[in-house]
């Protein structure tokens, strides 16, 4: 048994942690050394949101740099930087930057003891640039990048992609280094030799237990609704957990602030329509509403009625995704988002009177979560998601007269909170 003092020695640097991530008021970061290409870094910070010009979507990833310094950050998933490390007390040109849209450059001065608030919209475009060389240390980069293993994806990559039918994730993942299907007609990934069910697969931060339609054949996720995909083949963070093999976040769109927006399209396998905008006249609010349904059963029908087969089976799925936002003020934001998914079958084969059969199988999921994102201060960001995610199966038989039914249902309840506090320029805790 470990005495008090064992105990106290192992606590204590979790109770520092805890006390400084509690605290009101952050203290400043401790002057950095000069970087060795502009003038010394002495703690300033700038901070804000970076979002689409066009639509007000976050920016996931996106980078700010100081420029002549190698001082610089990185957007969380909600779009929000702090950039530490800013010299103070004199213009110092900031670079905002994204893949795909225009480079933004301010000039800006931060006033020492102050915070600079400062939000950039990004506009989409292609930039002209000469050539480019790159060079790799792979020492520095495994120093400075610790993260493995680690995959990420917008929206308009799925669309660029072969696809089957239809445009869809899991079939788009399938192509990547390390990840492989059982067959061309599964879905299933296989990570690094790890099977399917050991997989982590979160919508929104929604676990997603069983991600697919028709028998495996076609993933959940509309391509539409969907604004960022990260996969993590392996080494993924603390974070995350339940699982064995790899993590799959994926991350819909919040809807367009600007303006409505209409998408939709028919592919071979199932019809889809995406309507997107703001809430009101003001840009603090706005929806996205993603609907998906195949059109099978009618094919199936209309061959039954043109007596091609008698014991052809009804058959078809829909899913549909929901998200709402709204900016309660600068350093708190709400939203609601949810995901409903439908498979169902029905097989009647009806021979002489002593053989009747009937099979009815109807699979799906249901998710819904709340999430709120508060700025304790510009260097403390929360993220706070209450979550329910269901995934139900349900046979019904009926032969020659007895019946009888097999019901599976899996459900949890889930309450995560994070925060990120961005302790200079070279830490994140």
């Amino acid at each position: 048994m470990l005495r008090p003092t064992r105990w106290f020695g192992l606590l204590w640097p979790f109770l520092l942690l805890l006390s400084l991530a509690i605290s009101p008021h952050v203290a400043p970061a401790a002057p950095l050394p000069s970087s060795g290409v502009g003038a010394p870094i002495d703690g300033g910070l700038v901070a804000g949101y970076l979002t689409d010009a066009a639509s007000g979507e976050p920016l996931i990833g996106a980078t700010v740099l100081v420029s002549g310094t190698t001082t610089g950050t990185t957007a969380n998933k909600s779009g929000y930087y702090a950039l530490n490390g800013v010299p103070v007390g004199r213009p110092v040109e900031l670079r905002f930057s994204f893949v795909g849209y225009r480079e933004e450059r301010r000039t800006v001065t931060v006033e020492p003891g102050k915070t600079l608030t400062l939000n950039i919209a990004l506009i989409d475009g292609a930039t002209q640039v000469d050539e480019v060389v790159v060079e790799a240390d792979l020492e520095r980069q495994a120093r400075e990048s610790p993260q493995t293993s680690l995959v990420r994806l917008q929206a308009a990559d799925l669309q660029r992609l072969p696809a089957i039918g239809e445009t869809d994730l899991l079939r788009t993942l399938s192509l990547l280094p390390g990840v492989t299907t059982s067959s061309e007609i599964s879905s299933g990934l296989y990570i690094r030799g790890g099977s399917p069910d050991q997989n982590l697969i979160l919508l929104d931060g929604i676990t997603v237990y069983n991600p697919t339609h028709l028998f495996g054949f076609l993933s959940t996720f509309n391509a539409d609704a969907i604004k960022d995909i990260q996969l993590i083949k392996g080494g993924y963070p603390a974070e995350y957990g339940g699982r064995l093999s790899a993590v799959l976040d994926v991350t819909n769109k919040e809807g367009n602030r600007k303006r409505l927006v209409t998408t939709g399209g028919i592919s071979l396998i199932a019809a889809r329509a995406t309507v997107e905008g703001p809430i009101g006249r003001s840009e603090k609010a706005s929806f996205m509403l993603s609907g998906r349904r195949t059109y099978i059963d009618p094919v199936l029908r209309a061959a039954r009625k043109a007596g091609l087969s008698t014991n052809l089976p009804d058959y078809y799925f829909y899913d549909g995704n929901a998200k709402f936002n709204y900016d309660v003020s600068a350093r708190d934001k709400l939203s609601l988002s949810g995901y409903f998914g439908q498979d169902k079958l029905h097989l009647g084969s009806r021979g002489d009177q002593d053989f009747d059969l009937d099979i009815g199988v109807h699979w799906g999921n249901r998710t819904l979560a709340g999430r709120w994102t508060h700025l304790f201060s510009d260097r403390l960001f929360s993220n706070l998601l209450v979550a329910g995610s269901t995934f139900n199966s349900l046979t019904e038989f009926d032969f020659t007269g007895e019946a009888f039914t097999i019901d599976n249902r899996i459900g949890d309840l889930s309450l995560k909170g994070d925060v990120d506090w961005f302790a200079s320029s070279a830490h994140l805790v």
